[in-house]
């Protein structure tokens, strides 16, 4: 769990990073990361029973593909808004 935790958290910390440079095929790359790293804590008993416990009506699986899905949306949403924005076309080509 401790692992699976900690690759997740990292994903995410990368992913901001990413975004901040504009870089958003890294960025992306990330989402997909995180969406691997935390199918391996869907499935440890520990934090399925966290999960229930403040979330119970949904499936840890399900939420996570819900995060996983919004970062890839804020992440094409920020590349188009960096492609439209006058004076940065030159670096649009991320």
């Amino acid at each position: 769990m401790l692992t699976a935790s900690a690759s997740f958290i990292e994903g995410i910390e990368k992913w901001v990073r990413a975004v901040r440079a504009d870089d958003f095929d890294a960025a992306k790359g990330h989402s997909d990361f995180c969406e691997k790293a935390g199918e391996l804590m869907t499935i440890h008993p520990d934090f399925i029973r966290c999960f229930k416990q403040h979330q119970g009506d949904v499936e840890p699986r399900e939420a996570l593909s819900y995060i996983c899905r919004f970062l890839k949306c804020a992440t094409e949403g920020r590349a188009a808004a960096f492609k439209q924005s006058p004076g940065r076309n030159d670096r649009a080509s991320h």
